[in-house]
C-alpha cells in the first residue's frame, strides 16, 4: 500500500499562526456539533465506580488546565516533522470525534450530580461556565482526554523524560473528567484508545510521508 503523502506547511516562525488557526477551527467544529441536534441522544450505564464517585470540585482546575498545557506542548515541539504529523493527527481527531458527536450523541446525567453548595465562588463560576459551554451531547469519546493524550504522545518522539510528566498530567485530566461529571468512564477509555491509534498512524512513515511542496519528489526522511 502506498503511503499517504501530506505537505509540510509550517516552520518555527509560522507555527504560532497555524496553531492559532487550529484552535479557532477546533472551537468552530466543537461548537457546531455541540448545538446540532439531528439525532436523539442516548445514555450509557454508569459503572459502580462512577455511581460512588461524587462531584469533586477541585477537579475543575486540572480539567480546564488542559487547554494551556496542550498549547505549551504543541509550541514546545522542536522537530518540524513531528509537529506536522501531530497537526495532521490532531485535525483528523477533531473530524472523527465531531462526526461521532453528530451521528451518535450521548447524554451525561449531570442532574444526578449537582455541584456542591460549599464550593468557593471562583470554582463555582468555573463549573457554571464549563457546563454552559458544554452541552450534554458531546461525550463519547472524550475529546478532552483524546486531545490531551494525543498531544502528550509527541514527547515519545521528542523528549521521553518529559513524556513521563505529560502522561501523569493526562491521567489527572482523565480523572478530572469523571470528577467533574463531564464524561463517562467509557468516554475516557475510548478517548485514550482513539488518540493512540491516530498517533500510531500519523507517526508511521509506512502510512504517512511528508514532503516539501518546493521539492515534491523528496520526502521529509530524505531531506
Amino acid at each position: 500500500m502506498m503511503p499517504i503523502r501530506l505537505p509540510l506547511f509550517a516552520n518555527h516562525r509560522t507555527k504560532y499562526l497555524y496553531g492559532a488557526g487550529i484552535v479557532l477551527l477546533t472551537y468552530m467544529f466543537y461548537n457546531i456539533t455541540n448545538h446540532l441536534e439531528l439525532f436523539p441522544a442516548g445514555d450509557l450505564p454508569l459503572t459502580a465506580f462512577e455511581k460512588a464517585l461524587p462531584v469533586l470540585p477541585w477537579t475543575i482546575w486540572p480539567y480546564l488546565s488542559s487547554f494551556f498545557v496542550m498549547a505549551y506542548i504543541f509550541f514546545d515541539v522542536r522537530d518540524l516533522d513531528n509537529l506536522h504529523r501531530l497537526t495532521y493527527a490532531f485535525l483528523t481527531l477533531q473530524i472523527v470525534c465531531n462526526l461521532i458527536f453528530i451521528f451518535f450523541p450521548v447524554n451525561v446525567p449531570r442532574d444526578l450530580f449537582p455541584i456542591p453548595e460549599h464550593v468557593g465562588p471562583l470554582t463555582s463560576w468555573m463549573f457554571d461556565f464549563t457546563r454552559s459551554v458544554d452541552t450534554l451531547r458531546n461525550t463519547i469519546p472524550s475529546l478532552h482526554v483524546a486531545n490531551s493524550f494525543l498531544i502528550s504522545l509527541v514527547y515519545v518522539k521528542e523528549n521521553r523524560p518529559k513524556f513521563v510528566f505529560a502522561f501523569a498530567w493526562v491521567l489527572l485530566i482523565s480523572f478530572s473528567t469523571l470528577g467533574t461529571k463531564q464524561h463517562y468512564l467509557w468516554d475516557v477509555i475510548s478517548g485514550l484508545a482513539l488518540a493512540a491509534v491516530l498517533f500510531y498512524l500519523a507517526f508511521n512513515p509506512r502510512i504517512v510521508t511528508l514532503y516539501d511542496p518546493k521539492h515534491p519528489d523528496r520526502t521529509s526522511a530524505q531531506k
